[in-house]
């Protein structure tokens, strides 16, 4: 009788997901209309319904949206139907393969920050201060080689020295150069 509740409630076998860091990730099961509400669990405890995690549902599909998710998202999920679970594991990849080094570098020389990613579609955004560095810096240059990408600041001065942000969707990491005289 127990098997035959577990499969009149649940349609399908929910299947496990992985996603990269930045992403929203969607988690979904299937279950019949005549079932109890569908709840959703991570470590044994309720998901947090909120404007980063929510719950939606078309019909027999149930689905939990998880939004700018982050590694520390990753983990089993339950789908709670009446008395019965459904297991769904979430792992979420960093989009960044090795996290970005602080950078060096003697005035008058060029500085080259680097960063490389999980993906070679992904866009990389280098900021200074919230700004774009190509649009506000005219001695800088985007390059890339594949998933590996870097930021060439020419004939540094200690102006250019500071804080810079590698963004990748809602993805960041910071950077420092430091600038030493001659």
């Amino acid at each position: 009788m127990i098997i035959y509740l577990n499969r009149l409630f649940f349609l399908d076998d929910p299947s496990s997901v992985q996603y990269i860091e930045g992403q929203d990730a969607k988690l979904t099961c299937e279950v019949s209309l005549t079932s109890p509400p569908v709840e959703w669990l991570k470590d044994g405890k309720a998901v947090k319904l909120d404007e980063h995690c929510e719950q939606s549902n078309e019909g027999t599909k149930h689905s939990l949206i998880i939004k700018n998710v982050k590694t520390d998202n990753s983990g089993e999920y339950y789908v709670k139907v009446g008395n019965f679970f459904r297991t769904i594991h979430l792992k979420i990849k960093d989009c960044f393969l090795e996290e970005p080094s602080s950078v060096e570098c003697i005035e008058g020389q060029d500085a080259i920050l680097t960063c490389e990613v999980s993906h070679t579609r992904f866009t990389v955004e280098w900021l200074k201060r919230g700004q774009c560095c190509k649009k506000t810096r005219r001695k800088c240059t985007k390059s890339n080689e594949r998933t590996k990408h870097n930021l060439t600041i020419k004939n540094v001065k200690s102006d250019d020295s500071g804080e810079y942000c590698v963004k990748v969707g809602n993805c960041s990491r910071k950077i420092h150069l430091k600038i030493k005289g001659i």
